[in-house]
Formats: structure tokens, C-alpha cells, sequence
């Protein structure tokens, strides 16, 4: 019965297509907001983001550029091989991965404001904060269930 069902699924073309738009908001906008928002501090020479924050701005501006590359990256394999990517280790350490970054860039974004950084203050900002800390909560809330699922995979 579930097989037929993910067959109904993957084969309704609609539905995948809304599939990848709701993907596109929800994963690739926020990471493309945040380069936006980090190119704009550079272009102020904001030096209050610098300094100690140097190498987690870092961290965070190549986090964005990895998150958009490998979405297009499945994207790319998706329309040429007609398939979901399956991968169980890739797939755990992506989320042990974002689940960090996610953390890190709260972290980075919270400090701005302790400081009261105003060359880093916009609304992309706000949004990539606010959006941030929404998806740990949520990892939060769904990681025992996904390590029930990775447990019984292995198992």
C-alpha cells in the first residue's frame, strides 16, 4: 500500500511541482536573504560584524552558498535522474549539519544585537533570525522521531 502510494505521489507531476516550490520558499529564500543581507554589511564596511565575529560571519556566508548549491544540486539530479536522492549517512549528516548551522547563525545574529550593531540591522536579518529559530525548534521538536527512523533503518 505505500509503495503505491510514493508511486501516485512521484508520479503526479503537479504535485511535485508545488513540492518544489514550497522547497524553494522554504530552504532557499532564507540562505539567499542572508548572502544578500552579508553582502550589504560589506558593502557598509560594517566593522562591528568584524573583529571576533570575523570567522562565524564566515562560516556563515559559506553555509549559505553551500545550502543554495546543494539544493540545486538536487534539483539537477532530481530532473535527470527522475528520482529522489536516498543516501541514509548523507542524509543524517546534512541534518546534524544544518542542525548546528542553524545554531551558529542564531548565535552570530543574536550577538549583533547585544551589541547593538546598526551597519547590520535590516530586515533580512530580522527574517533570517526569526526564520532560524523557527527551524531549530521545529529539528528540536521532530529529532527523536528522526532518530527512531534512522535506528530502525540501520537496524
Amino acid at each position: 500500500m505505500n509503495k503505491k502510494l510514493i508511486k501516485s505521489i512521484n508520479d503526479n507531476k503537479s504535485l511535485n511541482i508545488f513540492g518544489l516550490m514550497i522547497n524553494f520558499i522554504l530552504f532557499l529564500i532564507p540562505p539567499i536573504l542572508g548572502l544578500l543581507w552579508l553582502y550589504n554589511k560589506k558593502m557598509n564596511k560594517c566593522e562591528c560584524s568584524e573583529g571576533k565575529f570575523k570567522n562565524i560571519k564566515n562560516y556563515v556566508k559559506y553555509y549559505f552558498i553551500f545550502i543554495i548549491s546543494y539544493w540545486f544540486f538536487m534539483l539537477l539530479y532530481v530532473i535527470f535522474f527522475s528520482k529522489k536522492f536516498k543516501n541514509l549517512i548523507i542524509s543524517i549528516l546534512l541534518f546534524v549539519y544544518n542542525y548546528i548551522s542553524y545554531a551558529i547563525i542564531i548565535y552570530y545574529i543574536y550577538n549583533l544585537k547585544e551589541i547593538k550593531c546598526q551597519c547590520s540591522e535590516s530586515l533580512n536579518r530580522d527574517i533570517i533570525y526569526i526564520w532560524y529559530i523557527i527551524l531549530i525548534i521545529f529539528s528540536t521538536i521532530i529529532l527523536p522521531a528522526f532518530f527512531i527512523v534512522v535506528y530502525n533503518l540501520i537496524k
